[in-house]
């Protein structure tokens, strides 16, 4: 594959399976280092390891894609509230990383612009809607009310993918209670912020796809006022095939 660019207002987001298997098990461990393996062995199931491992794997490879950097020599780590940066090399720490997982898939965007937050998620259950009151705002309890029954899962999907992808660009997961702030949109590009968690509202956008069932959401915090470009970039095939693991057989 081509080389990949980075730029102001630009963002890249990569929608990649989650295909770790007995096959490949070991070639992917390859890529991790000391500490990552650490963390892969410390998840009790064997599935969480494996979304771990696919995660993990596949991100260092993406990057490679922008910087003549061998994905075993990429070194990342995850803050308190288990958001991604770069560690080394370190003159690419400006690269900003937002990942999510659902359905199969890890999805992770890609930005230099001040800050990125992701969140894919499946359809959202009937019983789902005991969770309103701990995700809308009042504002939005009104408008989820005035909403016809058939819509009102789809409504709370898309506060709660929006919610996760805004606390997790602010580097503040759930720590943030929902019902705190709250978003208004017309459409999945006119998406405004209502009540802000920091002091430059300004410079948050916001984006909503629809990737087969599931919906991702894109928090951005843009250096800029004009309007993010986004370009999503979905793999069909296992990563193995689309980028091969360096030294594996």
């Amino acid at each position: 594959m081509e080389r990949r660019f980075l730029y102001p207002g630009k963002t890249d987001i990569w929608i990649v399976p989650d295909d770790v298997n007995d096959e490949n098990r070991e070639a992917r461990l390859r890529l991790l280092s000391e500490r990552e393996r650490s963390r892969y062995a410390s998840y009790q199931s064997r599935e969480a390891r494996s979304r771990y491992l696919a995660g993990r794997t596949a991100l260092k490879r993406l990057l490679s894609f922008y910087a003549e950097v061998r994905p075993d020599d990429w070194s990342i780590e995850a803050d308190c509230y288990g958001q991604p940066s770069i560690k080394q090399p370190e003159w690419l720490s400006f690269i900003k990383i937002g990942i999510s997982h659902a359905g199969g898939v890890t999805a992770f965007a890609l930005t230099i612009d001040d800050a990125v937050g992701i969140d894919v998620s499946d359809r959202f259950k009937e019983n789902d809607v005991s969770l309103a009151p701990v995700i809308l705002s009042e504002h939005e309890m009104a408008a989820y009310r005035a909403t016809l029954p058939a819509d009102r899962l789809e409504f709370l999907r898309d506060r709660w993918t929006l919610k996760e992808a805004y606390t997790k660009a602010l580097g503040k997961g759930h720590w943030i209670a929902f019902d705190t702030f709250a978003f208004d949109h017309a459409n999945h590009s006119a998406i405004r912020l209502q009540h802000a968690l920091e002091i430059q509202p300004i410079r948050w956008q916001f984006r909503l796809f629809n990737v087969g069932e599931l919906r991702l959401a894109l928090a951005v915090a843009a250096r800029a006022p004009r309007p993010i470009t986004v370009e999503i970039f979905e793999l069909s095939v296992a990563f193995d095939a689309f980028m091969p693991v360096p030294g594996a057989a």
